[in-house]
């Protein structure tokens, strides 16, 4: 949303799309953490639930630092055209100081994510057993089910 609803054209779902990329993002870091500090030493170290406690500082900080300086810059500008924002249409560095923080709290979440590679790497997946009610009478595996071009076959459901 973010990225298709740029500032210059809808300003209010872009900053509704940031909120919920940015906002959303660094308070999922903050479960991520806790539950990285619950989950040591079986599946991280400590050292990465500290790395992953200072993105999420980070990225908390310059949230707020995001909200707090675009919320001034807009007030401060009284320029005609926010495309073409300079130093004499007021708020300009509010304005800087901004977009700086925007990109610094989307680089410490994709950086947060980042951190469970190695983890992901220990993560085995099987397919799941599904169990199909026939008749309501029994259950049949789909081990047991076959397909064949024309009809699903299930044996014993005569």
């Amino acid at each position: 949303m973010v990225g298709n609803f740029q500032e210059t054209e809808v300003l209010e779902v872009h900053i509704f799309g940031a909120f919920l990329a940015l906002g959303v993002g660094t308070l999922y870091t903050w479960v991520q953490t806790a539950m990285s500090f619950g989950t040591h030493p079986l599946v991280n170290s400590v050292y990465a639930a500290r790395f992953r406690l200072v993105l999420s500082l980070l990225a908390t900080v310059a949230f707020i630092s995001t909200a707090v300086t675009a919320a001034l810059s807009l007030a401060k500008f009284h320029g005609r055209d926010r495309t073409k924002w300079g130093p004499a249409d007021g708020g300009y560095h509010l304005h800087l100081a901004s977009t700086a923080s925007e990109w610094l709290t989307a680089f410490a979440v994709d950086l947060y994510i980042l951190t469970f590679v190695r983890e992901f790497h220990n993560i085995y997946l099987e397919s799941p057993k599904v169990y199909f009610l026939v008749n309501d009478a029994h259950s049949v595996r789909s081990s047991e089910v076959y397909h064949t071009q024309e009809q699903l076959e299930v044996p014993g459901s005569d």
